[in-house]
């Protein structure tokens, strides 16, 4: 059986990552490629390219990298043309996938759109979505229900973010792990995974952490950064550790975290770690958020979007200074109102993400679209 899985950025990597191990487990013999990153080729996938830098935030962004894009799309649809898998599994990533699908359409390739564009809108439109697969996976299940009423086969999967954040240790013992001080304030770092956030939130996070008294901080690296280069930014007098990724177990000892605006919210919460969320950018960017965008996404973090209720402080731009992200992050490091309501929030936000499964759940629709039997199934 021959699996291919094809996502454009480091949050896809990661759920193709799972999921290809998640197949391997049911299907040993699976034959698996695909266009991603260092995730998925440490688990065991064919890359055929490497995608996790195609993503882009913002117009200016995207326009630079369109050429290499619509090269990278022409040489995938003859790729998969030519030696077709039995089923190709989309994962996010809609401003590419989706046009990759539509110029596959009538080639006989059964596809799964795995956490398909926009799905945590409860505004979102299925598009022409249900025209171009044969089923979605979809974490959320408003969105199952628009894709349904499309006329697509649409599975409310849950969110594999259950499946991912499991704490094995308690925070007591990830703290002292860590030769962590109980007398000083331990914030988490998480400047996202793409080289502008790299460029324009990390130096703006460390400056509010100075603001703090004698800090301590644990700094969250991407795979796709990679640990030197989130050093070069970092100065030798701020206490730091560095984490591998979104290290669960570690992150959880944070009293607070500061958060770049995307999928590593959503982890947090999930970790119970109190947050606030910034994002900066560009001027033209940030320009084109303010003109498309302000209006209609009201909220630009998944626990306020989930939520619909500002649950966590969001600053953007020229807000987002080191003093006012210092001045929202004080009232979270202790036992306050604002630090309880954050955390009684997450654990309702928890609840609506779903049963733990999703991986698998998703991996057995992908088998029984290729016509495959489980080796083995669970319960």
């Amino acid at each position: 059986m021959h699996v291919f899985l094809l996502t454009g950025e480091p949050s896809g990597d990661l759920h193709g990552a799972h999921l290809a191990a998640a197949l391997r487990a049911l299907a040993p013999d699976c034959r698996i490629r695909g266009a991603g990153g260092p995730r998925m080729a440490a688990a065991g996938v064919e890359l055929v390219a490497r995608s996790e830098h195609w993503g882009a935030m913002g117009i200016p962004e995207a326009l630079r990298k369109v050429p290499m894009l619509l090269w990278q799309k022409a040489r995938l649809t003859r790729l998969l043309t030519a030696d077709p898998p039995d089923v190709l599994v989309t994962i996010d990533f809609g401003a590419f996938n989706v046009r990759l699908l539509r110029g596959l359409r009538g080639a006989g390739i059964k596809t799964v759109y795995y956490i398909p564009p926009g799905c945590w809108s409860r505004a979102r439109s299925a598009g022409d979505l249900p025209a171009l697969v044969d089923a979605v996976a979809t974490p959320f299940p408003w969105s199952a229900e628009t894709l349904r009423a499309a006329g697509a086969r649409a599975e409310w999967v849950g969110h594999p973010i259950r499946d991912y954040c499991r704490l094995t240790v308690s925070r007591e013992e990830a703290r002292r792990a860590l030769s962590l001080d109980d007398n000083r304030p331990t914030v988490a770092i998480v400047p996202g995974s793409r080289r502008a956030e790299l460029r324009y939130l990390l130096p703006v996070f460390l400056e509010t952490a100075r603001l703090l008294p004698a800090p301590q901080v644990l700094l969250t690296v991407a795979p796709s950064l990679g640990e030197a280069a989130v050093r070069a930014v970092v100065p030798p007098d701020i206490d730091t550790r560095y984490l591998d990724g979104m290290d669960y177990d570690r992150l959880q000892a944070a009293d607070a975290a500061l958060v770049t605006s995307g999928t590593a919210t959503l982890e947090v919460a999930c970790v119970g770690v109190p947050m606030v969320v910034a994002y900066r950018a560009s001027v033209a960017s940030y320009l084109q958020y303010l003109l498309l965008l302000r209006g209609r996404l009201g909220h630009i973090s998944l626990p306020n979007i989930l939520a619909d209720a500002p649950v966590v402080p969001e600053l953007l731009q020229y807000d987002a200074t080191p003093e006012t992200l210092a001045a929202a992050l004080t009232p979270l490091l202790t036992d306050t109102p604002a630090r309880r309501m954050q955390t009684d929030a997450f654990a309702h936000i928890r609840e609506n993400l779903g049963d733990a499964g999703a991986v698998e759940k998703t991996a057995r629709l992908v088998l029984e679209l290729a016509g495959a039997e489980p080796t083995y199934r669970n319960g």
